[in-house]
């Protein structure tokens, strides 16, 4: 059969620098014509109807009817124009979709990052006061040049030297204990509801009063005339006020804020409606030819956590470990400078949405040349967090139900952690309060957490409805979904004496909703410690298998044991760094998986996976992704490799399939873990073949 195929939706422009300047929404009438037979395929219609609150209509079919589909991208296009028809204008604005005041588009983007703004100022003052005391040093050198011998003047200059940078590192701790203090002040005020600007310029004027006395000490101690001070010296006396302004527009007028220190930068795209995470310029040409997949990070929802900049932190790591990541502002996240709560109202939206976002990035990013001269797109993977995975299975269930159109866009692979659970989403709320009295988060979004509960359960009542009224559906479903589960997720706790466990209840949830999907589980070494007062204490982040398995914390070893007991041996001390390649590997891995086992992917598919994989790696082997990933990026971070290949961590026996046997024994967990889905899928796949 002849399948024709429309151009993308919400399809990004591919510009010069790779910056995301995203093209309209738009609509192809192509589709109209195509309606009569493609509906043919239609295994269910689609009411249109918006009914937020009732559960028969809030969310609708996920149906792979082509023609409701567009006329689903045409109203979240005309609610994403209207929200950002003032997002560029001299006094940039997002209209409120629920009513409400409009956003100050600058003021949302810095609410969202506050802390890395902060940072961005404190750095700016070290910077200058390293200057000052080079320049004040260089100053008296010269003028030591001209007056003193040569012997005396070097002990006297060296002297002066050590004394100034002992004045400059003292400084330089003030301004850490200042801004620190601040900073918690600041960030409990916007994470509290204050929709005002976070008072930057209380620190800026802080920063600038301690800049000031080091500048009287050194007169004071050392002191210069006009004329004896170098030109460089002159300019920083001169010009005072260091402080640059950390929002502002690129060349594509789009605003946008450089989190340096992490090589990342965040964009408002208006075409799409929400501000996107991204490798700046320079970071991006350096490491994607580098790249094995494109992967979009979606967050958490409900906390002050819960936003795009919860992605900033891991953003080298993530570049660095074969990934080219992008990471998007879902709704109802700090600052509002998301899409807004009523423009995704149901879980088809969000899962075209995302869909959608994950095909554009894909096509924004090519490495691959062809030998005819064109390039192939990076393969693609969906990563979610918390609510982001119960996003990210929308959208692997619209992917999956419209399986039967190629015209609409999805992933190869959602790779959902720390699966948020919508039966569940009462005691989620419950262990939430309980991270708050800890100290662990410092308050709720109220508005956001709301919003995601009630698309959660509508979301759960359709899947309940279509698994009565047609269960076959369901029975195929899940064969690109991977659920990566931590056995200590604080999020998925649960305290009713049923017994019931993080890995007991994603299980039951997968074998009732997803069948074909694949739960990884990552267990917790210090279970046996929990609830004797030896680890209660310790934050949830700077632990194994919890809901953060993504961590750029360094290993807890023996002689870096940060307050951890003696009494807990060094095996069990938590290794955040090797936890965070084993997820990489898993996701290198199931890859793999999807070409060389999975009986659900069509052979079209596979074949470009396929090959694909052999223009990254130069081979067709099985496996060939995970081999690539321990070669090209464990062999050069971990010790232990050592040129080890995947061959060899199979065949040697010495290497235990557990985290004991460091990164080696956790990528053989991996391999084990994919040969044993394979097996199960295998067998639940000639379960549900049709008897002859």
């Amino acid at each position: 059969m002849c399948i024709l195929k429309k151009p993308r939706a919400f399809k990004y422009a591919h510009a010069s620098t790779r910056m995301i300047g995203c093209a309209n929404l738009r609509f192809n009438l192509w589709d109209l014509a195509m309606t009569f037979f493609l509906n043919i395929l239609t295994l269910a219609a689609v009411s249109t109807a918006h009914a937020a609150h009732d559960p028969n209509t809030c969310v609708r079919f996920l149906s792979p009817d082509l023609s409701a589909t567009v006329q689903l991208e045409n109203q979240i296009k005309d609610k994403i124009s209207e929200r950002t028809a003032k997002a560029n204008s001299a006094v940039p604005v997002l209209i409120r979709d629920d009513g409400g005041e409009p956003t100050l588009l600058t003021t949302g983007i810095k609410k969202l990052f506050t802390r890395d703004i902060m940072q961005f100022d404190v750095d700016s003052a070290r910077n200058r006061i390293a200057q000052l005391a080079q320049a004040w040093t260089n100053s008296h050198r010269k003028l030591m040049t001209k007056n003193i011998d040569s012997k005396q003047r070097g002990a006297t200059i060296e002297e002066m030297r050590v004394a100034i940078i002992k004045i400059k590192d003292r400084y330089n701790k003030e301004i850490s204990e200042q801004s620190r203090a601040l900073s918690e002040k600041i960030h409990d005020e916007y994470s509290s509801g204050h929709r005002s600007e976070p008072n930057f310029q209380e620190m800026r004027n802080n920063l600038l009063s301690i800049y000031e006395q080091m500048i009287a000490e050194l007169i004071k101690r050392y002191p210069l005339t006009p004329a004896e001070r170098t030109k460089d010296l002159q300019v920083l006396l001169e010009q005072p006020y260091f402080f640059q302004e950390a929002v502002v527009k690129n060349a594509q007028g789009h605003y946008q804020f450089e989190i340096r220190q992490s090589q990342a930068v965040g964009v408002y795209e208006p075409s799409i409606g929400t501000l996107v995470l991204r490798l700046n310029d320079k970071a991006e040409q350096s490491l994607l030819p580098e790249q094995a997949f494109v992967a979009e990070f979606f967050h958490g929802c409900g906390t002050n956590r819960s936003n795009v900049a919860s992605w900033v932190a891991l953003f080298p790591m993530l570049a660095q470990n074969g990934t080219q990541p992008f990471a998007y502002n879902m709704p109802g996240s700090v600052g509002e400078c998301g899409i807004g709560m009523n423009s995704l109202r149901s879980s088809q939206e969000v899962g075209l949405y995302i869909n959608n976002l994950a095909e554009n990035a894909r096509e924004t990013v090519s490495n691959f040349r062809l030998p005819n001269g064109g390039k192939a797109n990076l393969p693609n993977i969906v990563v979610g967090r918390s609510a982001g995975s119960t996003q990210g299975l929308m959208a692997a269930l619209m992917n999956y139900m419209a399986q039967n159109h190629t015209s609409i866009p999805g992933a190869d692979l959602y790779f959902l952690t720390s699966f948020s659970d919508p039966r569940t989403m009462a005691m989620q709320d419950e262990n939430l309060k309980e991270q708050i009295s800890r100290g662990d988060i410092k308050g709720i979004v109220h508005d956001a957490l709301t919003h995601f509960d009630d698309a959660a359960n509508g979301f759960q009542h359709h899947l309940e409805k279509l698994k009565s009224t047609q269960p076959e559906i369901l029975a195929q479903f899940g064969d690109d979904v991977v659920f990566v589960q931590g056995e200590a997720d604080q999020d998925g706790q649960f305290h009713d004496g049923s017994g019931r466990t993080a890995f007991s209840n994603l299980r039951d949830y997968r074998d009732q909703f997803a069948p074909y999907g694949h739960i990884y589980e990552i267990e917790d070494p210090l279970k046996k410690y929990r609830g004797k007062g030896i680890i209660d204490h310790f934050s949830y982040d700077s632990l194994e298998a919890t809901h953060f398995l993504y961590s750029n914390r360094p290993n807890v070893t023996e002689n870096t044991r940060d307050g951890f007991p003696l009494e807990i041996p060094e095996a069990d001390l938590p290794k955040l760094r090797d936890q965070s390649y084993e997820v990489f590997a898993l996701k290198f891995g199931m890859m793999d998986y999807l070409i060389d086992f999975s009986p659900k992917i069509s052979a079209a598919k596979k074949s470009e996976l396929q090959h694909k994989r052999y223009l990254l790696t130069g081979s067709s082997k099985p496996f060939s992704y995970l081999n690539w990933y321990i070669k090209e990026k464990l062999d050069h971070k971990v010790p232990q490799f050592d040129d080890l290949t995947l061959e060899k961590i199979v065949n040697d026996d010495s290497i235990h399939p557990s985290r004991r046997s460091g990164v080696p024994g956790r990528v053989k967990k991996v391999y084990n873990y994919i040969l044993n889905e394979a097996e199960r899928v295998k067998q639940l796949d000639k379960q549900n073949q049709p008897a002859a």
